[in-house]
Parts: structure tokens; sequence; C-alpha cells
């Protein structure tokens, strides 16, 4: 069980938000971390995250388990700090000013170029990290079901942290349909309801302005654009697959006696499969379309 003291502190900054308590055992994981040349409540840049500088704080689990945790952990940090980094670049092209009416200015251009280009170094990296990671051979499947106990928590509902955030805002820059799966749509509506307000504003920002860098792919001729956008979408299906890859092999050893507070069928691996297929096949169409777009 993750220390008391942890739920504790989820459930006063819950209340002092004035939000349900979001998120699921990875996320306490994030909690859980130390910067080993920084004192506790220092400010830090996400970009000088890395692998030398960071280490689990509590290891929650007998020895022998520990090591295995100790990658899902420290794995998880690194894929957060990530995609703050990230979630900066998708930023920088919603700050672009872009208007209506088809022209774009070289200054407009060059920023899009460069937006893209680091989204798509980055997303390279996290892809680096879950394949180091979140693998049988950092993480030993023997040990999986030890790691799973630790969801036995206060029912998490939702999941929150800047992962989800540029996930949803990632939908939108590149316009993707919203999800017609049953399932997927049940577990966003999840993450919607445990996004703090300034997450829900920002969002709901993102959305309006959804249309404009696909406008910008359909009116320029401007094949590095093109070529660096539909690149990044390419490595989110590849990150998904990896993710679903990974997530299959660790969920297809649970025990059938496994328990958890979350609803019965939440570890069944068809129904997870069907998800993370559906969420593939979302992007799959999005990078049919944009080709569409420049026939």
């Amino acid at each position: 069980m993750l220390p008391i003291q942890l739920q504790s502190l989820a459930n006063t900054v819950a209340n002092y938000l004035g939000v349900a308590v979001g998120g699921c055992s990875n996320v306490s994981f994030i909690y859980n971390w130390q910067h080993k040349h920084l004192e506790p409540g220092s400010l830090y840049d996400p970009r000088t995250l890395n692998t030398d500088c960071i280490e689990p704080r509590f290891i929650i689990l007998s020895e022998e388990e520990s090591g295995s945790l100790w990658y899902f952990i420290k794995g998880h940090i690194l894929m957060e700090a990530t995609a703050c980094n990230i979630f900066d670049h998708i930023m920088q092209l919603y700050e672009i000013d872009f208007n209506d009416n088809g022209v774009f200015h070289l200054e407009t251009l060059t920023k899009c170029r460069e937006a893209l280009s680091s989204m798509s170094l980055e997303l390279k990296t996290l892809l680096t990290i879950m394949s180091s990671y979140m693998h049988q051979n950092k993480i030993l499947l023997k040990h999986w079901p030890y790691i799973q106990q630790l969801v036995m928590l206060p029912l998490y509902d939702g999941m929150s942290g800047i992962q989800n955030c540029w996930l949803f805002a990632l939908s939108y820059v590149t316009n993707a349909e919203q999800s017609k799966n049953g399932e997927v749509k049940i577990e966003e509506e999840a993450v919607w309801t445990h996004l703090l307000p300034h997450q829900t504003a920002l969002m709901l920002k993102f959305k309006e302005r959804s249309k404009h860098l696909t406008m910008l792919c359909k009116h320029l001729n401007d094949d590095e654009i093109f070529t660096l956008y539909e690149n990044f979408i390419g490595g989110v299906i590849t990150w998904r697959a990896i993710h679903r890859s990974r997530a299959s092999q660790f969920t297809s050893i649970l025990p059938d006696s496994f328990e958890t507070t979350l609803p019965t069928d939440f570890f069944n691996l068809k129904r997870l499969q069907k998800v993370w297929d559906n969420r593939i096949n979302d992007f799959v169409k999005l990078k049919s379309a944009v080709r569409g777009v420049r026939s």
C-alpha cells in the first residue's frame, strides 16, 4: 500500500482546489520522486530532469520487487517530464497568430517549423523512455502483480497529469476527430471530470483553435511543414502501439484472483486492447485524412 501520507496529501490538495481526487497508481507514483541536487519545494525546469538527477523517494515493496518498481516509477517520471516539454511546444503552436484568409507570414511558418520539429524530437525521447523502462527485462513479469496490488487505494476514477493534458491538446492541435468508440469516450469523460479549472479552460481554448494547423497544411504549399506534421502523427501512432504492446504483456499475466478497487473488468485484456486499438485507429485515419488534404 502507498504511505497514508500520500493519500492524505492528495485529498488535501483536491479539497483545497475544489475538485475530486484524480488519477491512478501511476499518478501517485509520479508524486513519489526526488531530485538528487534540489531541496523539496525548490523551483525547477522540467527540461533539466534526466536519468542522472531524479530517483524515486520511497520504495514501498519488498527488496525483491523493489528493483522492478524503481524502473516503473522512474520511467513514468521521465515520461511526465518529457510530456511537459511536448506540451510547451504545443503551447507555442497555439500562441502563433493564425488568420482565416490562408495567408501565412514568414515568421508564422518559421515558428510552426520550429514547434513541430521540437515536438517530434521530444516524442522520440518519449518513445525511447517507454521502450527502455517499460520492458520486461527491467520490470520483471513475476513482480508485476505486486506492483498492481498498489492500486488497492480509494478508487481513482480518472487520470490527471500533464501526459493526459498533452494527449488532449495533441488531439486538438492535429484536429483529430473525437473517438466514437464507447470505451474510449467513457475514459476521456473520466479525465475531463478530474481536470483542474485552469486545465479545463486551456483545453477548451485549444479546442476552439483546433482548425488552424490543419488549415495551414491545407492552404500552404510547404512540404517541410507538412512532412513534420505527418511524421509527428506517425510518431504518436508508434507511441500508442508500443504502449499497447508493453501493457498487454503485463496485463496478460495478472492472476484471475487479482483484487482491485477498480471495476471488475478494468484489467480485462480484450477490453483494454479494444480501447488501445481504437485510439491507434483514430490517428491512422487522421494521417490518411491529412494526406488526402494534400492530394
